[in-house]
């Protein structure tokens, strides 16, 4: 089934009492003076509304209309999360509400975004799905959940490709804003009428057909090219706004990445994750190519999980079986993340590599790391796009002033530009002799 969201939000938390930009007039309520959290925008689907109140009243339940007002909102946002705000940790991203307490309402995704030039930003995307409880799936699992997470990631590119590189100075001498500081971008009344006529493009009725930030820029500029025009009465479907003339082609790509936790230690058992995505690339011809997809999965593999990312009504399986995972679906413009999955634990034989962490602190603000890495040669090749770890430290430490690294066997160590994060570039193979 396509997801369908009820209504969105992008929240700005605020620590203290000062605001650091005000609320466009045009669209938006005047906030109450008393609150710290601003919404800066928000967007109601009347359409998937209505039809979360007939899905509701067919079982007999009611439904719970999403806050009318934004105290109200942020009132719901802080009585759910203030134990996470109120504590010197960052709030996890992605979370859901699990307990709301207008439990009716369904489950509330959050997302807080990475913004390296406001580093201490708390901004928030808030989506309201059409939620429908499935048996025997769990909350984390259900696909209304990971497609709502999926969908916010997308949404924020549109906010992204406003926010300057560069932050404000925090004075008349242009000094660089301190990091640990709590400022926020700013969006102008312009941008935000420019991202909401985007989300009409991105998400018509509530759905998401298109999640490209270059296609709808294309579709906002360009609008539909007459060349591409086969007929003037088709009614063309908002996925696919202009069709596609050339060369025809589908390209799929499975990306996977195992995550692992590893303690070195005969009382405690490795702990282990594999997750994936098929990645799809159509260049069809056509107003509604339909695209029948099959995927074999290993009779060694168990998939706990295997879900089609929805992009259009058409989404659906033909057969879900444990080997043969067949489904359709209408692509549309540009790559796309078809469907993802979740393999056992039992699924990983042997890990491709196997690593060896410590830290230990050898003066107030310094510190020396062991950090050991041996390949499983041969069963992996020795050969890589690229090797390299990265060690990311707690922003409350402070910024990394300097680094020595006099005992390192390969590669390069380097410091990221937010100073918090250690990288240290392998190479495109293991230069020693024993792999390690």
């Amino acid at each position: 089934k396509m997801i369908s969201i009820r209504a969105l939000w992008l929240l700005e938390w605020k620590t203290g009492p000062s605001a650091f930009y005000s609320v466009p007039p045009h669209q938006f309520e005047t906030p109450d003076p008393n609150n710290t959290s601003t919404v800066l925008f928000s967007r109601n689907f009347p359409s998937v509304e209505t039809r979360s109140r007939r899905a509701t009243s067919a079982t007999g339940s009611t439904s719970l209309a999403p806050p009318k007002s934004y105290p109200e909102f942020i009132t719901l946002f802080t009585s759910s999360y203030q134990s996470y705000f109120s504590s010197s940790l960052n709030p996890p991203t992605p979370f859901i509400s699990l307990n709301s307490p207008n439990c009716d309402q369904g489950p509330y995704v959050f997302f807080r975004p990475q913004i390296p030039t406001f580093p201490n930003s708390k901004l928030f995307l808030v989506a309201l799905p059409l939620y429908q409880p499935l048996p025997h799936v769990p909350l984390l699992f259900h696909p209304a959940i990971s497609s709502t997470l999926i969908l916010l990631e997308e949404l924020w590119k549109f906010f992204e490709k406003e926010i300057p590189t560069t932050p404000p100075a925090t004075s008349t001498n242009n000094s660089e804003i301190d990091s640990s500081s709590n400022y926020s971008p700013s969006f102008t009344s312009t941008q935000l009428l420019e991202i909401n006529a985007a989300i009409s493009l991105m998400m018509p009725f509530g759905s998401p057909v298109d999640t490209s930030v270059a296609n709808i820029q294309s579709f906002q500029k360009y609008g539909i090219p007459a060349s591409s025009v086969d007929n003037s009465s088709l009614v063309r479907p908002t996925w696919r706004p202009f069709t596609f003339k050339g060369k025809q082609t589908v390209k799929m790509t499975i990306r996977e990445s195992l995550l692992s936790v590893q303690y070195d230690s005969r009382t405690f058992t490795d702990k282990l994750l594999l997750q994936g995505v098929v990645l799809c690339k159509a260049d069809l011809e056509g107003t509604t190519p339909e695209i029948l997809l099959a995927v074999t999965v290993p009779q060694t593999t168990e998939l706990n999980h295997f879900t089609i990312t929805p992009y259009s009504p058409a989404a659906a399986f033909y057969e879900n079986s444990k080997i043969a995972k067949k489904f359709s679906f209408f692509p549309p413009l540009g790559q796309f993340i078809a469907a993802s999955y979740e393999a056992s634990e039992a699924t990983v034989k042997r890990l491709p590599m196997r690593g060896f962490y410590q830290m230990k602190e050898i003066a107030e603000n310094q510190v020396k790391i062991l950090a050991q890495f041996k390949l499983d040669y041969p069963t992996v090749p020795n050969q890589f796009q690229y090797l390299r770890a990265v060690f990311e430290f707690p922003k409350k430490r402070g910024r990394i002033l300097g680094i020595q690294a006099p005992n390192l066997k390969v590669g390069t160590v380097v410091v990221d530009e937010t100073k918090t994060v250690l990288i240290w570039n392998i190479g495109n193979k293991i230069s020693t002799k024993d792999y390690e």
